[in-house]
C-alpha cells in the first residue's frame, strides 16, 4: 500500500504536523470527538474519543508526521499492518476498527477499541497468579498469535505492557504500535511471539524472567514454583525452546496443545479484588539461574582477592622465618676456618699489589733524578 507523502517542513511549518499539534479536548476528528488532549507514545500520539453517531468510546491513534518523514516505511508498514488486523475477527485481540489517511491534513491513523481492561504491567505484583490463571492467558496469547498469523503477521511486542487484564479475562493489544520491525512473516516460518508469550508465562508464576538454557529445552517453571501442574509446565518449556523439534513447530501445534491443556485444567478469571492474598515471592535458593550474573562476578572478584591477600601474608610469614644454624662437623669447621684464613691473605697481598703498582707510577725514572 502506497502512502502518500507529507509535505516537507517549510518556514511555515508542516500542515499536518501543525493540524496534530492543534488537537485539543471537545474537537472533531472524522467523525469523532476528542476526550482528552492525547498522549504521546513512541512513533504516536494517543486519543481517547468518542463515536459522534455510536457514542461508542474508542482510542485514535496518529502517526506523527516526523516519523514518517524520517522514514516512510513506517507510514506504510502502519497502514499494512493495521488494515490487515482490522480484517481480523479474534475475540484474543484488541479490535482495530479502521487504518486509514486523513485527507484534509494528510494525517496517518488508527481507530480501536476502547479497552476495558489495564496492562498487566500496571497490575503489577508478577508472581501470584494460579496456574488456573495462567492458562486462562496462555489460551489467550495462543488465540491471537493463531489469529495473526493467519493473516501472515505476527504481534511483534507480546510483553506485560501489551498483555491487558480486566474483570472479563485477557487481551492483547498494542499490534499496531510494533512499527520499527518488519513484520510481515512468510508461510511456514518461525514466529518470535512464542517465545515471548512464553517468557510472559514464566514471570506471571514466577515474578521473574526466564533463566537462559542451551537451544534444545526451556527452563522447567517447577523449579521456581513446585505447585504448577506438570503440563502447564511442560507448554511453557517448549514454548521457551529454541529448537522447533523441542518445542513448537508451528502456531497450529501451540494452538493445539493449549486448548487441550485447557480442556485437562480449566482456566479461571482472573481476580482483580484488592484484598486478594498475594503469593510469597520463591525464595532465592529455589533458583540458583535467578541471581544476578554481576553479582555473581562480584562474590567471585571479592573471594578472589581474600584468597590473594592471605596467601601473600602466609607467603610472608614461611619467607621471614627463623632459620636454624647448620650443624658442621670438626673437620668442615676447620676446613671454614682454613677458607677464612685464606680469603684475608688474599685480600690483603692484592691491596699490597695495589699499592705498589701506584708507587711505581708516581716515582720518576732514575736516570732523572
Amino acid at each position: 500500500m502506497k502512502v502518500p507523502l507529507l509535505p516537507k517542513t517549510t518556514p511555515g511549518g508542516n500542515p499536518a504536523a501543525a493540524r496534530l499539534a492543534s488537537l485539543r479536548t471537545g474537537e472533531e476528528f472524522n467523525g469523532y470527538q476528542l476526550l482528552d488532549d492525547g498522549m504521546e507514545t513512541g512513533h504516536f500520539r494517543s486519543f481517547r474519543v468518542i463515536h459522534i453517531q455510536l457514542g461508542a468510546r474508542r482510542i485514535l491513534r496518529i502517526l506523527k508526521p516526523d516519523s514518517v518523514e524520517r522514514a516512510p516505511e513506517v507510514g506504510e508498514q502502519f497502514l499494512e499492518r493495521c488494515g490487515r488486523a482490522a480484517r481480523i475477527d479474534s475475540s484474543a485481540l484488541l479490535r482495530i476498527f479502521e487504518a486509514t489517511t486523513d485527507r484534509a491534513s494528510g494525517l496517518l491513523y488508527a481507530v480501536l477499541d476502547f479497552p476495558e481492561a489495564q496492562p498487566l504491567e500496571e497490575y503489577g505484583n508478577f508472581g501470584f497468579f494460579t496456574p488456573a490463571e495462567t492458562v486462562s492467558a496462555a489460551l489467550t496469547l495462543a488465540e491471537a498469535i493463531a489469529a495473526l498469523d493467519a493473516k501472515l503477521l505476527s504481534h511483534g511486542n507480546i510483553s506485560a505492557h501489551t498483555l491487558l487484564i480486566g474483570d472479563s479475562g485477557f487481551k492483547l493489544a498494542g499490534f499496531e504500535s510494533a512499527i520499527d520491525e518488519v513484520n510481515l512473516r512468510i508461510a511456514g516460518g518461525s514466529n518470535p511471539d512464542i517465545h515471548n508469550a512464553g517468557a510472559l508465562l514464566f514471570r506471571m508464576l514466577t515474578g521473574v524472567e526466564p533463566p537462559k538454557t542451551g537451544r534444545y529445552a526451556g527452563p522447567d517453571v517447577r523449579k521456581a514454583r513446585s505447585d504448577v501442574p506438570g503440563p502447564l509446565a511442560l507448554l511453557i518449556m517448549r514454548m521457551l525452546s529454541g529448537n522447533s523439534a523441542a518445542g513448537f513447530g508451528s502456531v497450529t501445534e501451540l494452538l493445539f496443545a493449549t486448548r487441550k491443556l485447557a480442556g485437562e485444567f480449566p482456566p479461571e478469571l482472573p481476580d482483580l479484588s484488592p484484598n486478594r492474598p498475594r503469593r510469597n515471592r520463591p525464595q532465592l535458593g529455589r533458583l540458583v539461574p535467578r541471581l544476578s550474573t554481576l553479582y555473581l562476578i562480584a562474590a567471585l572478584l571479592l573471594l578472589s582477592f581474600a584468597l590473594f591477600g592471605r596467601g601473600r601474608r602466609e607467603f610472608r610469614r614461611w619467607h621471614d622465618r627463623p632459620r636454624p644454624e647448620p650443624v658442621l662437623s670438626e673437620q668442615a669447621r676447620q676446613l671454614q676456618q682454613e677458607q677464612a684464613r685464606l680469603e684475608a691473605d688474599y685480600r690483603r697481598l692484592k691491596t699490597a699489589r695495589d699499592a705498589w703498582r701506584i708507587v711505581l707510577k708516581t716515582e720518576p725514572p732514575e736516570e732523572n733524578r
